[in-house]
């Protein structure tokens, strides 16, 4: 589902999440900073207390540009034994240079979708079991400096072809 832009956006909008578990990925800068804030303040919680904290927050070391981290931060997610109510599934990059993952991918296909791919297959069982539970694909206009036509996959990994940004 789709949502139109609200001009005048409040956070007295958000829902009340108390007792509800958030997982949000790239929560250290930029939107996912904001959108862990908005979250905490309306109630949800991380699995623990960070120590001298007002806020309920935990945080797990991930990787998005590496699966096997990914898979590792999932894990260790799971054997906390905490139900997962909301995933965000937020971090992403967009730069020019052209640059592989841990895994040989093209970087920004690694890191903006397999990592998110990976991460939520991993908890998808977690999200089930904590019904009603959610997965938020956050995205940017990246999109539209791509080439007519979107990337062409069956080149993503030749560096010698590469991709020019408009």
């Amino acid at each position: 589902m789709l949502l139109s832009p609200v001009s005048h956006y409040s956070y007295d909008q958000f829902l009340e999440l108390t007792g509800k578990y958030a997982l949000v990925t790239g929560a250290n800068i930029g939107i996912g900073y904001a959108t862990t804030l908005a979250l905490v303040t309306h109630g949800a919680q991380w699995p623990a207390e960070v120590k001298g904290a007002r806020l309920q927050l935990d945080f797990l070391e991930m990787d998005l540009n590496d699966l096997k981290k990914v898979q590792r931060a999932a894990q260790e997610y799971l054997s906390r034994g905490h139900p997962l109510h909301i995933l965000i599934n937020n971090g992403g990059i967009s730069s020019e240079e052209w640059s592989v993952s841990a895994d040989g991918t093209e970087r920004h296909f690694a890191l903006n979708y397999l990592g998110h791919f990976v991460l939520t297959t991993a908890l998808l069982d977690r999200l089930k079991e904590s019904q009603p539970s959610r997965v938020v694909v956050v995205s940017s206009l990246a999109y539209e400096i791509l080439p007519p036509g979107g990337f062409d996959l069956s080149i993503i990994n030749d560096e010698t072809v590469g991709y020019k940004l408009r």
